[in-house]
């Protein structure tokens, strides 16, 4: 049966969208073999798909012309240097600077040389903050509308930058970052285009992006920018790529381009792009979730999967008193201190999403990985009665995440489950 067409049945709206957007088994193979499928169309090859792609980098990097650059050759069909892309719909939603933002896009657009009147390009402030549950649905309504003037459908929303979108709240606060995602994913699910979100880096560039790794987990597609050897050059990397290769190599080149004759203005334009194939093994192109953990967060994350494999998520009173219980024999002060410390780290691998007193696992497949692990010490290690041994290799196995096979004693206890109907213990 055609999932769209039960969608047609007496069903709740969840349920008949749920089911709009789904696919048997054989509309998924049809459509993953039909060459004209959009889902299977790169918007820039072998850079940019649907979903949801970050970029980030320094302040005064290019994010922003390099940005609009590519999301102007988009909307007009233009590819970039030898590089092919999908034409359509743009929507740039500028969060900061949107004067600035539509200069350079004047800029870039008179610099291919094309005709104003039919750029289906439209730069716009943000509707509401990007996490709030609207967002989507407004940019949604405004794509449907500029379609049915233009004829073209959307391939691209960008928002610029993040930082200016999300308001006051914090960048660490995963709840917050979770529901940026959310609102970008959901954009990108429902008008099968790419979402870009232009981003900042942290305080120490060596460590990635600005704030929660939450953002960086549910990415499809994350590209570091960095200068280059001169001020019209910019380098790239692509970090993430969740169904393609990682660790190509970018080489953007801007030029100068005076916006009118008649005063100063002026701004950089993109007008090349180089894309070589990553020179890194495939076993190091790896989640950056996936180093080993630590005993205690180890353990801390073991008794989260138990509790919320069948229910989704649990409270965090609930979580921290079964935790608890297989820390027989510490004293207060070192459970304080060994809980604090296995949540901060948590949170910094984005491991963990919380929301006030509810928490969950942010990507079971991560954590069921990590726990299959030996800890981060490379021996065997005895963290709260869990017994951790390392198989016959550990080096080798440590250093290379796609081939975890360490594994949990089989004398460990096993953990207390709330939910009386799952069996003790739970997948590890």
């Amino acid at each position: 049966m055609r999932l769209r067409a039960l969608a047609a049945a007496r069903l709740s709206e969840r349920a008949r969208f749920a089911l709009s957007q789904g696919a048997t088994l054989r509309e998924a193979e049809a459509e993953l073999t039909n060459p004209d499928s959009p889902s299977r169309n790169a918007i820039v090859a072998r850079m940019i798909y649907p979903g949801l792609t970050i970029f980030y980098g320094v302040s005064g990097v290019g994010k922003t012309f390099i940005i609009l650059g590519t999301a102007t050759h988009i909307a007009f069909g233009h590819p970039i240097g030898e590089i092919p892309v999908r034409r359509g719909q743009v929507i740039y939603i500028a969060a900061e600077d949107e004067w600035g933002v539509r200069m350079r896009a004047v800029a870039a657009a008179r610099a291919l040389g094309v005709n104003f009147d039919e750029a289906p390009f439209v730069i716009i402030p943000p509707p509401c903050l990007v996490q709030d549950p609207g967002f989507a649905d407004a940019i949604i309504e405004i794509s449907e509308g500029f379609t049915a003037q233009s004829g073209e459908p959307t391939v691209l929303v960008v928002v610029d930058t993040i930082g200016g979108a999300y308001g006051a709240a914090s960048a660490n606060d995963d709840a917050t970052l979770s529901g940026v995602a959310s609102s970008l994913l959901r954009i990108a699910r429902i008008l099968n285009c790419s979402t870009i979100a232009v981003h900042h880096v942290g305080k120490d560039p060596s460590r990635g992006m600005l704030g929660s790794i939450v953002l960086r987990n549910r990415a499809d597609t994350v590209i570091k920018l960095e200068r280059g050897p001169d001020r019209l050059t910019v380098r790239g990397t692509i970090d993430k790529q969740r169904n393609g290769p990682e660790g190509a190599k970018l080489t953007f080149r801007l030029q100068p381009c005076q916006i009118d004759e008649n005063s100063s203005l002026s701004s950089l334009v993109l007008t090349d792009l180089e894309i070589a194939a990553s020179d890194m093994p495939l076993q190091q192109a790896q989640p950056l979730g996936l180093r080993p953990l630590p005993p205690d967060p180890w353990t801390v994350l073991k008794v989260l999967v138990g509790l919320t494999e069948t229910i989704t998520s649990t409270t965090v009173s609930e979580w921290r008193k079964q935790t608890v219980d297989h820390w027989d024999g510490r004293s207060p002060s070192a459970i304080r201190t060994a809980w604090s410390n296995a949540i901060k780290i948590l949170k910094q691998r984005g491991l963990i999403v919380t929301d006030g007193d509810i928490v969950s696992v942010s990507d079971l497949s991560v954590a069921r990985q990590l726990l299959a692990s030996v800890h981060s010490s490379g021996h065997a290690a005895k963290s709260s009665g869990a017994q951790i041994t390392a198989s016959s290799n550990p080096p080798e196995q440590v250093n290379n995440p796609g081939n975890l096979t360490q594994h949990l004693d089989t004398n460990a206890p096993k953990l207390r489950s709330s939910n009386p109907n799952r069996s003790e213990g739970g997948e590890s």
